[in-house]
Formats: C-alpha cells, sequence, structure tokens
C-alpha cells in the first residue's frame, strides 16, 4: 500500500479535493470523483483533511462511488497516525467489504493499536477470510499480538497453506517471539517459481529482521527495488560504517544489476534466437528477463540493434520493458555509434517527468545516459543530487555512482566536486556513495 509511487492523477488542490467530498453523489461528474479526492487529500496532512476523511470512513451509505472512497480514506488515515479515527476503522473490520477489512486491518496496525480486545478481534478474522491471511497475520505481528501466537503456529503447521501464508507466519513468529526455528525456509521461498511469492519472501524476511539472509535475498531474482528496500531495511548505520567498502560494492552491484549475480531460476535448455529473447524482456516475470539478458549479454550489438530498434517505440511505454532495455543499453558496451541517438533517446523518455519519481527503471536510466551522453547528464547533475527534485534516493545514489568514470579519467568539473561535498545527502547508503567518490577525487588531487 503506498502513496505516491504511481501518482498519475491529475493535480488536485487541497481545498479542490475537499470540496468534492463535500458534494452528494448526485452531483459528481465521474463516479471516481470521491476516490481521487481522497488520494490528493493523502498530501495534505492535518485536521481538516482528517475530518473529510471520517465522515467517508463512517458514512453508511452503499453506493460504489463511497465504497470505494471509503478503503481509500481508511488508508490514508492509517498513514496520517489519526489515533482519533481509531473506533471508525475499528467498525469496519465488521463490513462485507473484504478489500476495506483488509485496509483497515493494515491502518490499525499503522496506529499501533495494541488493546487486546482489538487485537482479538483481527485475530478471529483469520477464521473467516482466508483470502486475507499474509495481511492479517502481517498486522498481528505490528500489533504485537503475542497472545495470538499458537494461532499463528497452528495455520505455519497446516501443510496446505501456500508460502505467501507460511511465509508470514515464519516472520510473525520470529518477530513475536524470536523464535529463528522456521527462518530456513523463507530462504527456499526467495527461489520459487512464482515471483509473486519471491517477493512475498524478501518482505518476510525484512519483517523478521533476518540479517543472516541478506546474502540469499540479493540472489534472488525479483525487482531491484525489493532488494535494495531489504538493504535499506536490514543495514544500519553502525553496519555500513563498519563494513563501509563492503556495503558501496553490494549496492553498486544491485544497482548495476547484472543477472550474473543472482541465482536465476528454469534456464533454457537450448538458447533460443535473438528475437525471442528481446521479446522476454517485455515478461512480468523477472526471472524470465534476466534469463534473457544474460544471453543477450554475449550476443553481437551490432546483430541485435536492428531488431531492437524495430520495438524500442512499443518497449517505450512498457514500464517493465523500459527497465530491463535500459540494462541491456547498461551491461553491453559493442552497440554501434548509429545507434547511440536511439539509445539516448529511450533513456530521456525513462526520466520524463511524466514517470513516477519512484518508478524502478528511473536510476537504471540516469546510468545510461551518462555512458551514451555524457555531457547532458553533467548539465542535469545538480538536479540528481538533489533530493527535493530528485526524491528516490536510489536515483540519486546512481548519479553519485556514475561519477567513478569522470574520476578515473581526472575529468570531473571542480564545480561538480563542491557540489557533492555540499550537498550532504540525509540517506545513509547515498552519502556513503558521495564520501567515497569525494575521497577518490581528493587522491587524484
Amino acid at each position: 500500500m503506498t502513496i505516491g509511487r504511481f501518482d498519475n492523477l491529475p493535480y488536485m488542490s487541497k481545498q479542490e479535493a475537499l470540496g468534492i467530498l463535500k458534494k452528494p453523489a448526485s452531483q459528481l461528474n465521474l463516479a471516481s470523483d470521491y476516490y481521487k479526492a481522497v488520494f490528493h487529500l493523502a498530501k495534505y496532512p492535518g485536521e481538516e483533511a482528517e475530518n473529510a476523511l471520517l465522515k467517508i470512513v463512517e458514512s453508511d451509505s452503499n453506493q460504489e462511488c463511497i465504497r470505494i472512497a471509503r478503503r481509500k480514506a481508511v488508508e490514508v488515515l492509517g498513514r496520517f497516525s489519526c489515533k482519533r479515527a481509531i473506533p471508525s476503522i475499528r467498525k469496519c473490520l465488521r463490513s462485507s467489504d473484504n478489500y476495506l477489512v483488509e485496509n483497515a486491518v493494515w491502518a490499525l496496525a499503522e496506529l499501533e493499536c495494541k488493546d487486546l480486545s482489538l487485537i482479538k478481534e483481527v485475530s478471529s478474522l483469520l477464521d473467516t477470510f482466508a483470502d486475507n491471511k499474509r495481511v492479517l497475520i502481517q498486522c498481528l505481528s505490528k500489533m504485537d499480538a503475542i497472545s495470538e501466537l499458537s494461532k499463528i503456529r497452528h495455520i505455519l503447521d497446516d501443510p496446505s497453506e501456500n508460502s505467501f501464508v507460511r511465509g508470514a507466519c515464519i516472520a510473525a513468529i520470529a518477530n513475536l517471539s524470536g523464535s529463528k526455528e522456521y527462518i530456513l525456509d523463507l530462504k527456499k521461498f526467495l527461489f520459487l517459481d512464482n515471483q509473486n511469492a519471491r517477493q512475498c519472501a524478501v518482505q518476510d524476511v525484512i519483517d523478521a529482521q533476518e540479517y543472516s539472509l541478506v546474502e540469499s535475498v540479493l540472489k534472488s531474482p525479483v525487482a531491484p527495488s525489493f532488494r535494495l528496500k531489504a538493504l535499506n531495511s536490514l543495514w544500519t548505520i553502525d553496519f555500513v560504517q563498519a563494513n563501509f567498502l563492503k556495503c558501496i560494492s553490494t549496492v553498486d552491484s544491485v544497482i548495476s544489476d547484472s543477472p550474473s549475480h543472482l541465482n536465476l531460476l528454469n534456464p533454457y535448455k537450448s538458447e533460443p534466437s535473438d528475437g525471442l529473447l528481446l521479446q522476454e524482456l517485455f515478461s512480468t516475470d523477472f526471472n524470465r528477463s534476466y534469463l534473457a539478458i544474460e544471453i543477450l549479454k554475449s550476443r553481437k550489438a551490432s546483430t541485435l540493434f536492428p531488431l531492437l530498434n524495430g520495438i524500442l517505440d512499443r518497449a517505450s511505454r512498457d514500464y517493465g520493458a523500459i527497465y530491463f532495455f535500459l540494462l541491456l543499453f547498461n551491461l553491453k558496451d559493442d552497440w554501434p555509434r548509429t545507434s547511440y541517438q536511439s539509445i539516448i533517446e529511450f533513456a530521456l523518455n525513462a526520466l520524463d517527468s511524466r514517470w513516477p519519481d519512484f518508478i524502478k527503471f528511473k536510476p537504471t536510466a540516469i546510468i545510461t545516459l551518462m555512458k551514451f551522453q555524457p555531457d547532458i547528464f553533467l548539465q542535469r547533475l545538480p538536479d540528481y543530487l538533489s533530493q527535493s527534485k530528485t526524491p528516490f534516493w536510489a536515483s540519486r545514489y546512481a548519479a553519485v555512482m556514475s561519477l567513478d568514470h569522470f574520476i578515473d579519467g581526472k575529468t570531473l568539473d571542480p564545480e561538480i566536486f563542491e557540489l557533492l561535498s555540499n550537498e550532504i545527502d540525509t540517506h545513509l547508503f547515498v552519502n556513503a556513495r558521495a564520501s567515497f567518490v569525494i575521497d577518490k577525487i581528493n587522491k587524484t588531487r
């Protein structure tokens, strides 16, 4: 449940959003207007927004436009840490709307509800909401529901349960009791055929705070954002300071994201054609795309590019394919000069402001731009180092990491050095990488 990462809705001010929520449903221009207003109010925390959201949550209307908005309103109140909303959100647990119940449970966990009667009420849902078991168990863990450990263990012992539920149980047991008895099962789940199962396993490792499984997480063929999230969640400032070079090398590796660093599943028995491999870059399963990239790395770029050029336009509209096309451009060094302009335009498209700031391909696009058009990269570098203009820490990290190219050739402008020195980043990894670059620059002077 994230806010902001895929915010492609047109801008709406706080007063516009509040105005829409005051209208009766009969006066809405579109049935989705209530939802849009609630979505945008998430950007304006405060009493006025909370009151409007509470009115939606407490409405007894069963109109579809209000039902959908109510689900989002419950989530936003949880994000606002609005404690006075707890009684209203608790009533949502009795709703027939499963999505509302799931959001209500999540919000109560966010609000750090520790009331035993409320915990029992959430726990009772495990008997009736089979499809929501994973979320319910995760939230019980966040609510410090030690009283429900035996019930969670009972679910874990059920051989019919899938890895999604079992992983949540293992993480909850580790969190609530400190027991590591089943923790190695999470390692197995990181390499299951199902991509969603692998992604959930990464979250379970994070929830269990299981530092020993970081190396396994880094080899799981999931989106790099999941691996970076694990590092971000499990590595403390003390750990980074004590293992400075190793940490930088590891984050660099995830940002660069060569498939050779992953344990890829179901390898090809015989190598497919270039055309088929390029089509695999559109796959929704990252393992398949990584497998294709690993083979394409060894194919001649001069042969690949005519095929690539025919599908670049299609790829530029597919945010999954965008990532893997950029990755392929970065991992090969034999692209013909005639391909550069198309590659640069593809990277600039990926860096366009219409894409969400936190989308996974922007760090990779920054590296691509540096590789194929360093002049434009350097012109944009101040923006890429700015936390306000580039809020995604991985994008700022990629920009700092890319400076290695200029340091080795001693071509970095002194003004860039000053910028890097003065722009102290609040993110642990970015700050560490910047310190590393500054130290390298000083050694070349």
